[in-house]
This record gives C-alpha cells, structure tokens and sequence, in this order.
C-alpha cells in the first residue's frame, strides 16, 4: 500500500519539518529506506503503559503476599494460644475434679467456684484472691482454724451437731467473700454473734462507707435451725439500714461508741408476716436512743411518719419507712449538724416488695400497734415521762395510700379534697375536705352498722340489698375488686386509712418531691413536646447533660415511621434548683426568641422558680402572723404558676402537685408551720445507698429478671450472673473473631488467586 504524503506545515518523527507540496524547488530523490508510520508512536505509549502496570500489579502481589504471611503468622499464634488454653483448662479441670487434702473450707469454696465458673482464667482468679481473702478473714473475725467446728460447736451449744455446723459455714463462707470483693468497701466494725433457740445465729456486719466516711450501712442477715428439715435455713435478711450523720468533727472513738450504743439498744427483729419479709427496729428504742442523743430537754416529742418505695436493682423492690422528730424552732439548736439535713430520717421498718397497700399495711401492723401503745401510756424513762404526737408525710402517692385513696393519675386523685381532674386549675377553696369517716363511707365498708336499705352519701342513689350494692361498685371477682378504683368521689374498694386514727389534713406534702415532678412536668410541656426532630432531641440531651449533669434515658420507640429513640431526663435532688436555673438555655435549644410560645415558655418557669423559693424559704418567726403570711405568699406564687401553665398550654396542664400547692400546702403551713421540717429527704438518700450497693454487687452490668425474694440472695444471684455472662461473653466473641479471621483470611487468598 501506498503511504499518504504528509500535509502542509507537519513535522516527522525527527521533528524536521517537511517541505511544501506546491512549492518552485525541485524535489529531492526518494530514499529506498522505508519512513516508520504513524501508529507506531500509538504503540509505543501502550507498551509504556504496560510496563507501569506491570509495576503496579508486582507490587500489590507483593503487598497481599505479605498479608498472607501475616495471617499465617497470626494463625499460628492463635493455635499456640489455643493448645496453652487447653492445656490450662484441664489443669484446672483436673484440680478442680480432685484437690488436695487442704482444710475443708477451702475445698467447699473451691467447689461452689468450679460449679460457677467455667472460664478457667476466671476460676484461677477466684480461686488464687477470694479464698485467700477468706481464709485470712476467718481467721482475723471468726478465729476458725483447722478445728473449726469444735470452735463452732462451743458457740452453738450442744444442741448442733457436726453436721449442722458445717452446713450453717458453708452459707456464711459463701456470702462473706461477696460482702468483702464486690462491694469494695472495708469491714471496720466487730462482729456480733449470739445463739437463740429463736432467732438463730445473726452476723452483724458493719461497713464504713468510703464516700461519706461517718455514714455507716448495716447488713444483717441470720440463719435458724429447721427440726423438720434438719438443716439451717434462711430466716431474714435485712437489707440496708443508712445511720444518720455523726458530723465531720466526731472522732473515731466518739464514733464507734455512738453506733455500738445506738445498736445495742434497737435490736432488729425478724419481720414474717405471710407475703412480707424485711426488718424492723424497735420504734421505742431507737427514739428514745434519739432524744437521749440529740434531744435530752424535749419531752414532747412530735413525730412525722413517712415512707416510699423504690426499685433498687432489676426485679428487686424495697419500701422504707422513716420516722422524723419534728423540734420546734424555739428549742432547736442552731449548732447542731444533722436535725433538719437530709440523714436525720430514722428507718424503723425496711422490707421487699412494691410500694402497694396490702404490703405496706401487713408490714405495719407490729409498728402500728407500738405506736398506739406509746400515744396511749406514752414512754418512760429515767423518771421522765415522753408523750408523742404523730404525723404523716412523703409523696403524694405514699399519702394516697395510707389515707385509703385513688392513685395520683385518677380523677379524683387528691388525698385532701374530693376536687375532681377537671377543676384542679380553679382557684375555689370550698371543696369538701376528706375526713376519715368519708373516706371509710366512700369506700362503701361493710361493717356492723349498715343496714339495707342504704342510701350513698356521695350520689342519689339507694341500694336495696348487698348484692345490689356489689354489682354497682365493683366486678364480681375479689382480685378485681381489690384493685377496683370507684367512681364515687375517688376512694379504693374496702380500703379503710393505713393508720386509721391519721386524717388526711394532717399529712404533710414533701416539699424535694413537689420540685421533682414538677421541674420533669414543665419540661415535658415546654420543651419535649416541641422537639419535633431528633436534631432537637440530641440538641437537648446534650445541654441537660453539660449544665445539669443528670442521666438521660435512651429508650427505643417502634413507630409507623420506623424505630425511633426517646430520650427522658432522670432529674433527682439538687439538679431541680440547676434546671430552673439553665430555664432559658434549655428553652433556647428548642424555640427561638421570635416564636410567641418562647415568653410562654419562660413565664412558666419564672412562676416556678419563684414558686420554689417562697417553699424553701424559712420563716423568720414561728408565730400565727408569719404563718398567715408565709401561707398568702405561697397561694399566691402556686396561683400565678397555675396561671402561666394555662396560659402557655391548657387547663389540662395542670396536675395534682399544682393543685395541691395552690389549695392544701398554705393550709398545711397555718397547721404544721415551716414545711422544711417535714422534708423527708433522707429517705431518698437511703435508696441512692441501696441502689449503689446493688449496682456494685452486680458490677455495673445488665442482668435478667431477677426472681429474688430478699436484697442478700438477689445480690448472691447477681454475682453469679455476672460470671456466667461473662462467661458466655468471652466464649461469644472468640467465636466471632475466629468467624471473622477464616472470612478475611478467604478474601485475601481470592484477591491474591485473581491477581
């Protein structure tokens, strides 16, 4: 084929440029050495560029090669670890399986260990620190040496045998290494042991508290004799009783000898009463070891009664009840630490269970009646003669219960008046206050006296006979009816007031509870229910736990939209007074100043934060004039609060606490005088101490139900969760790493088979 001439003004491969086609010169002679053709510099650059991938692909070869050889390396590593493992494993199994001849404590424990724990490393753990921990505590406490049941048989007497010995040891070694591990805290007290054909044998630990170093918690927990059974058996378990403030200046010695006077005069009973089981103190004697202490002039003694429930660990509920000596302001001494702070509640009676009324009237009933034995003969001692006065207080749905009342969330939720759901934000003080007779006679009680046919005092109706009576009140069935709440001006079904000679005005409502559900009700009305989108959520979370430092609940929501997250923040204690004061940052991280709903928002705030102040403001003199006007300034500040609740939302805003601050808590002040006195915060700081304790003996992590019937097993139960989980964990996630190693070793030998 003939070659094309090159065009005018192109240049050759040498870069000489050719002449013209029309051009006057003559033309050089044709060479008869061929010119290379145009696509020869096309295939010059492709073999260039061959070359540089050429490169590139040796050197990801190389690269994955190396991968290669370090997963063998890795493999190896793995299957070395794993022959040590196992090598390890049966050791261990085999010490387990036949130990040594070693002192027979020793062996129990290691035992119970091995059934346990099946990681051996966990088990080498266990078996190298608590048993010697145990060891070394037996011996310093319990003085048990190689004769340990001789020892032990000298204590019990001679109606024990070796047997029996050896099985109430085997309990105690088993709780004793939990006490000391897992709770982390020292044993500084004595132990005090005693035997009664009764009661059993109690171990009494007394536990210094790091973090509040004159707070002690008792944990007191026994062991009796079944002749049916022949072994010793569980009889209570007591679950922490918090000990009030000895103040930062008592010494050691001044300590000590104040808690051993304080325990040797209230000593704790077993409390069994069907369903119930816990502790109580004796309420004459811790009183009367109260006055001697911080009140030797007062002889007429004025005490407020009080109690609340609390979920301390998963499955696991404990109700307190307190008592509170309420001086008046002319004998108090304004130098004295702990009368009004929030460790100078008392516990008398702490048992598991939920904050219901069966329970809590079952629990009470041995206090009660000394109670009433005290108000009727009153207490003598030291030739003094001590009356008592008694009064109620806690949360508005403690008071609702002892007083026999709906639930807070009824219509006819106030335990003080028969004001209804619908008329909680009108400012109208003729409501009919609630008296015992009419809560007995709302409740519809049969008793000795009703005839048929009877005539309801609270609708105009007349039921002719008792069937009649019960088809109109209440379903057919008794556990129904128990739980049945009547539409007749809100009193439970058979439910007479826990104390039955305590009427509803002279209950006193705890000032800190107010400030909690009101602070968490203004947040969900002024601010979650504009957080539209989770951009505002976060926003918020973020700002209460910078400047509130309070926990958020994350809680997962499914929805038609999908699933989506709730974030509700847990404000206890001092994070109300901060809340209030972060009000307008808070506000600002949902609406802006231009909206018209942020002054409203605002103004709900400022009515409360003024509303909390004017509560916890004392009065200067306890006399009727400053009583008349510490209530007006409090009805005042409560009816403004209710007034900008309604104006930034509607009059279902308003809830019970509201309605009870703007209507019962002035005429609680004209009564009782200073409510500060009659703040029962020790009774949260008991349940922070509880739920602390749980959460250390379950080592901060999540368990199942727990279907524990005292705090102590639930605590046991808890620490062996907590191996076999983690047990199950470890065990969970080697198989997952060797799932993923075989994965990616397979891609990398793919890749390299492909390059």
């Amino acid at each position: 084929m003939s070659m094309l001439a090159p065009q005018q003004g192109a240049s050759t491969l040498d870069g000489q440029e050719q002449p013209e086609a029309n051009s006057s010169e003559p033309a050089a002679p044709r060479s008869h050495t061929p010119t290379p053709p145009a696509s020869n510099r096309d295939t010059a650059k492709l073999l260039e560029r061959m070359k540089v991938l050429q490169d590139i692909a040796d050197a990801q070869l190389a690269k994955v090669s190396e991968q290669v050889e370090n997963l063998k390396e890795q493999l190896a590593d793995e299957k070395s670890r794993a022959r040590k493992f196992e090598k390890l494993a049966h050791k261990w199994k085999r010490r387990a399986k036949e130990p040594g001849p070693k002192q027979k404590l020793r062996l129990i424990r290691r035992k119970e260990l091995a059934e346990h724990s099946k990681d051996p490393r966990l088990r080498k753990k266990h078996l190298r620190r608590m048993i010697s921990d145990l060891d070394g505590y037996i011996k310093a406490k319990f003085r048990v040496y190689a004769d340990g049941e001789e020892a032990m048989m000298n204590l019990l007497g001679d109606n024990s045998t070796s047997e029996h010995v050896q099985q109430l040891l085997t309990k105690l070694l088993n709780r004793l290494p939990h006490l000391k591990k897992s709770v982390q805290r020292t044993v500084v007290r004595r132990i005090e042991e005693h035997w009664t054909a009764e009661v059993g044998l109690v171990i009494r630990l007394r536990c210094r508290i790091p973090e509040r170093p004159y707070q002690y918690l008792i944990n007191s927990f026994s062991y009796k004799y079944s002749p049916e059974t022949d072994k010793y058996e569980k009889h209570y378990i007591a679950p922490g009783v918090c000990m009030p403030s000895l103040g930062r200046n008592a010494g050691k010695n001044e300590t000590i000898r104040l808690m051993n006077k304080y325990f040797d005069t209230a000593k704790p009973e077993a409390l069994v009463l069907g369903s119930v089981e816990g502790i109580t103190l004796s309420f004459k004697e811790a009183l009367l070891a109260y006055c001697e202490q911080y009140l030797p002039e007062c002889t007429d003694i004025q005490v407020q009664l009080a109690g609340d429930g609390a979920g301390v660990f998963r499955g696991v509920s404990q109700t307190t009840v307190a008592f509170k000596v309420i001086v008046p302001q002319a004998e108090r001494d304004p130098d004295f630490h702990g009368l009004n702070s929030p460790f100078s509640s008392q516990s008398v009676l702490v048992f598991e269970g939920k904050e219901a009324y069966h329970e809590v009237k079952e629990a009470m009933a041995r206090l009660l009646d000394e109670l009433k034995d005290i108000e009727d003969n009153g207490i003598t001692h030291n030739d003094k003669l001590f009356t008592l006065k008694k009064k109620g207080g806690g949360d508005m749905k403690w008071i609702n219960m002892m007083c026999g009342a709906v639930p807070c969330n009824h219509t006819h939720g106030c335990a003080f008046c028969e004001c209804p759901q619908a008329e909680w934000h009108l400012s109208d003080t003729r409501h009919t206050l609630r008296t015992i007779a009419t809560i007995i006679k709302g409740a519809h009680l049969y008793h000795a006296g009703m005839t048929f046919p009877w005539k309801c005092p609270y609708c105009p109706k007349t039921f002719e006979t008792k069937e009649e009576l019960e088809s109109e009140v209440a379903p057919s069935s008794e556990k129904k009816r128990l739980e049945y709440q009547i539409e007749h001006k809100g009193c439970m079904w058979k439910r007479a007031p826990v104390i039955p000679d305590l009427p509803p005005e002279d209950y006193v409502g705890d000032v800190l509870h107010f400030a909690l559900r009101e602070v968490h009700h203004c947040i969900e009305v002024t601010v979650r229910q504009r957080c539209t989108t989770q951009e505002k959520i976060d926003k918020l979370a973020e700002f209460l736990v910078k400047h509130v430092k309070c926990f958020i609940k994350v809680k997962k929501v499914k929805k038609r939209q999908g699933v989506k997250e709730e974030k509700t923040p847990n404000i206890i204690g001092r994070e109300c007074s901060l809340t209030m004061q972060h009000s307008e940052g808070m506000v600002r991280t949902v609406l802006s100043e231009d909206d018209e709903r942020f002054e409203k928002a605002m103004a709900v705030w400022r009515c409360l934060t003024l509303l909390w102040r004017e509560m916890t403001t004392r009065i200067a003199l306890d006399t009727p004039a400053f009583r008349e006007t510490k209530a007006r300034a409090i009805r005042q500040k409560a009816r403004d609060y209710t007034a900008a609740l309604i104006a930034h939302g509607s009059a279902q805003d308003v809830h019970l606490y509201s309605h009870v601050a703007s209507e019962h808590l002035p005429a609680q002040v004209l009564r009782h005088g200073d409510l500060l006195d009659y703040s029962m915060q020790g009774l949260e700081h008991l349940h922070s101490q509880r739920k602390t304790d749980m959460r250390h003996h379950g080592n901060k992590r999540k368990t199942g139900n727990l279907k524990s019937r005292t705090a102590q097993s639930a605590k046991l139960e808890v620490a062996h969760r907590i191996i076999n989980k983690s047990v199950q964990h470890r065990a969970i996630s080697r198989h997952l790493k060797a799932k993923q190693y075989r994965a990616t070793q397979a891609e990398a030998l793919a890749e390299a088979r492909t390059c």
